[in-house]
């Protein structure tokens, strides 16, 4: 069997910030660094994954948006957690229960939800108010998931 690495990822405030739409190249390059350096995969966490859920014609620039800049850095969607309404925390837990292969994982989001007490020594959590996934949680998510 072989085993992977995870990053389950959450979108707003990690990959933008400030009531912004537009993804952050500088957000988007310590993204791809954690995957270069980690050969990890990236399962969607955030609420961005109803765009692929859901028929609307206006969701459809979202959903190019980011398959688009993860390509121009180098990286894809692995998979989706599964949907169970604001429970995120217990969709990374769902996911995990149904991949036996993971060798270590990461969350990131800039909502502690239950991960704070629940997966604490795999979490990192970035700021919506400030810029998003920063030099420093690219360095901690990096060592978790190379623990």
């Amino acid at each position: 069997m072989v085993y992977i690495k995870i990053i389950f990822l959450d979108i707003d405030g990690v990959l933008n910030y400030i009531n912004s739409e537009i993804l952050d190249e500088n957000c988007l390059y310590n993204l791809e660094e954690i995957v270069r350096q980690t050969n990890a995969k990236i399962v969607i966490t955030s609420t961005w994954k109803q765009f692929w859920e859901h028929p609307k014609l206006e969701f459809h620039k979202y959903k190019i948006s980011l398959v688009s800049k993860l390509k121009q850095h180098n990286m894809e969607i692995y998979d989706f957690a599964p949907n169970l309404k604001r429970h995120r925390t217990k969709e990374v837990q769902q996911w995990l229960k149904e991949h036996v292969d993971i060798e270590s994982f990461v969350v990131i989001d800039d909502w502690a939800f239950d991960f704070k007490l629940e997966m604490k020594d795999n979490f990192v959590q970035t700021c919506w108010y400030d810029k998003g996934l920063e030099e420093n949680h690219r360095n901690k998510a990096i060592e978790i998931l190379m623990k």
